[in-house]
């Protein structure tokens, strides 16, 4: 079986360490949110057009904008992780692997996690932003974009390049037991 060059090992070594460092930014930006969650709040009220930017919050919408925010950084993570598992999987030149389908499969998932993250993010940041304002100025949004269908239609070829992939493994194995 040909092996992968060389250059294309470390790359995808390189890549893994990058995968990983994401993780730890990801997690460390998360941090910073709690520390300072007014911080967050301002900006997510522009990113969404409320004119709520500089509004105190209660406890509870501060709660929920924490929450929305973690699950959201899981879902990156869930898409991180397996990417870093592909990277590795490429550097050990195992390009054609059980390991690797696993990983795009995985991938496939996150990228799920993060269309889903995307609308209820939305939703769940513009009600805890409008939580404390006078009655008839509460809003709930529910919508998508173009990202979120992105995202989505990117899952889903990842999801079939996976299960693809796994089909290969099993195949050439098959295969190998002929020759």
């Amino acid at each position: 079986m040909t092996s992968l060059p060389t250059d294309t090992r470390r790359f995808a070594e390189f890549l893994r360490y990058a995968a990983l460092a994401g993780i730890v930014i990801v997690v460390l930006s998360w941090g910073w949110t709690v520390l300072d969650p007014q911080r967050l709040a301002d900006a997510r009220a522009e990113e969404l057009g409320l004119d709520r930017v500089g509004a105190a919050l209660g406890p509870g919408a501060r709660i929920l904008l924490l929450v929305m925010a973690a699950l959201s950084g899981a879902a990156v993570i869930a898409t991180l992780i397996p990417a870093a598992r592909l990277c590795r999987a490429y550097s050990r030149d195992a390009a054609l692997s059980v390991e690797a389908a696993a990983a795009i499969s995985g991938i496939g998932c996150g990228l799920v996690a993060q269309a889903a993250m995307g609308v209820l993010r939305r939703t769940g940041d513009t009600l805890a932003l409008t939580l404390g304002a006078p009655a008839g100025e509460r809003t709930l949004a529910l919508g998508f974009g173009s990202t979120d269908l992105g995202l989505a239609l990117a899952a889903s070829l990842m999801l079939m390049i996976g299960l693809v992939m796994r089909q290969a493994v099993d195949i050439a194995r098959d295969n190998a037991g002929f020759v």
